[in-house]
């Protein structure tokens, strides 16, 4: 449980702050209430504290470790790495600053948008974090996405996280069943999260702290492309019951309708597109490479 440090009571005029008070009673019953709760789906460490804030040529995202065989490597999205294969140095963000690292690159071949990443040594935390193969996800369960939205962090400080900037969580469902190794999520993926570790609860696990598996690596989202609009005045007698009413507007006090361009702008549709981590294993048992983990 999480211990609130602060003064109980105060006295004001010979009284007590009932006011004050009744904050803390409230804070208090709260906090009780929340650890006495069975944990349904929070994210747990051996997710949380795998995750990195990548810079490479191609710009920033993500990339989470994986442990397979003894040894650890790094996953992220292809396009974060774009155009790297062997030897190259990118940099991860440590103690505030960033920090250079030569890794070996191996890209799976198109359309996957996955890469392993075998870093000098380990880099995070070794508390087990296991593949799962599609056939364990069920499709409209809560799946979760950890990184970077636009390089962006929520701080560089954390008991947990140490020197490392804290990475920021999204979810949604999973769309449909993993076919082709393809994933499909309804969420709103933004710029960033490219590499993160597609996550999930096996359903089927009981347990009162949930067992996070990983399934996939977020690719991006599928855009719609939508026409720019422009605003015009209403034409003399045009019937405007046969415009969509979202596209009449007032504008300095006259009326106008916001007619499509010929210019097209992508927008988020909403659903985001992975891989299956099978694609990443594949690649692991294929170059297995990585730096060995420390017996404990």
């Amino acid at each position: 449980m999480q211990v609130i440090s602060t003064t109980a009571f105060s006295y004001q005029r010979g009284m007590f702050d009932m006011s004050r008070l009744r904050r803390i009673v409230a804070l208090a019953t709260l906090t009780v209430f929340v650890n006495l709760v069975p944990s349904a789906a929070q994210i747990t460490s051996n997710v949380w504290e795998r995750i990195l804030l990548v810079q490479t040529p191609s710009g920033k995202g993500t990339a989470f470790s994986m442990d397979i065989d003894g040894r650890q490597y790094l996953i992220t999205a292809k396009h974060v790495v774009e155009g790297l294969t062997g030897k190259h140095t990118i940099s991860f963000r440590d103690k505030e600053a960033w920090s250079p690292i030569e890794v070996t690159v191996y890209p799976c071949a198109d359309p996957v948008d996955v890469a392993v990443l075998v870093p000098p040594r380990v880099l995070t935390t070794n508390i087990p974090l296991e593949p799962a193969t599609a056939a364990k996800a069920i499709a409209t369960q809560e799946v979760y996405f950890v990184g970077f939205p636009f390089g962006s962090s929520a701080g560089d400080h954390s008991p947990i996280w140490g020197s490392r900037p804290i990475p920021l969580a999204k979810h949604g469902i999973l769309s449909t069943i993993v076919i082709d190794g393809v994933i499909r999520v309804d969420a709103y993926n933004n710029p960033g999260f490219s590499g993160a570790p597609i996550v999930f609860r096996d359903l089927y696990d009981r347990a009162s702290t949930p067992t996070f598996y990983v399934l996939g690596v977020v690719k991006g989202y599928y855009p719609e492309l939508t026409h720019v609009t422009n605003p015009e005045p209403v034409k003399q007698g045009e019937d405007l019951s046969k415009i969509e009413s979202w596209r009449i507007q007032e504008m300095d006090g006259k009326k106008v309708v916001l007619r499509d361009t010929p210019q097209l702008v992508p927008l988020n549709s909403g659903i985001l597109v992975g891989y299956s981590i099978d694609d990443a294993i594949k690649m692991i048992h294929e170059h297995p490479d990585g730096p060995k983990i420390p017996k404990q």
